[in-house]
């Protein structure tokens, strides 16, 4: 009963973050994305099954948004990984941050169990699961996407280099 509480209790949040996210316009403060991707590093007790590695350029990498979604974008991308990790439980993860002078390329790369190639574009939909899916919503990768609409950038879902998965977010610098 208590894991089912949990359960909806996340799926009611993230609903409300997609009720938001489609009432309000993105922030346009400059948010430092090398400073989120390296918390989100610091932070990795609160995602115990993966190995994380952080690759970021050593000077700020800057965009306009809102500071608090685009964290929930990393957050929600590594809670993703996790609830797909292998059963072992033992899976890496690559956050690495990329920027041209127009554009910063945040990507998610993991060594876990993928996805069938037919699924990618289903999977951004709302309360779409997969075949390989944890007893979650479904709601993770559309707010990832509903964010990145937002702050005006592309995102795509792609088999990682590592053999998994692999998130990229395209954001203007």
């Amino acid at each position: 009963l208590s894991a089912d509480h949990d359960r909806l209790a996340a799926t009611l949040n993230a609903l409300h973050e997609l009720t938001v996210a489609d009432l309000t316009a993105a922030g346009s403060d400059p948010v430092d994305l090398a400073d989120l991707v390296e918390l989100a590093g610091r932070e990795q007790a609160r995602h115990p099954r993966l190995r994380l590695e952080v690759v970021v350029p050593a000077e700020p990498v800057l965009v306009r948004g809102d500071r608090e979604a685009l964290r929930l974008v990393i957050d929600n991308l590594l809670t993703n990984v996790e609830r797909h990790a292998r059963p072992s439980g033992d899976t890496a993860v690559r956050i690495s941050l990329a920027t041209d002078a127009q554009w910063c390329l945040l990507s998610v790369a993991d060594d876990g169990i993928g996805f069938p190639e037919v699924e990618a574009e289903r999977l951004l939909d709302r309360f779409a699961r997969g075949e390989t899916s944890a007893p979650v919503s479904g709601l993770g990768l559309a707010i990832v996407a509903e964010q990145c609409r937002r702050h005006c950038g592309e995102f795509t879902f792609v088999r990682s280099e590592l053999g998994g998965a692999k998130v990229q977010l395209r954001l203007p610098a």
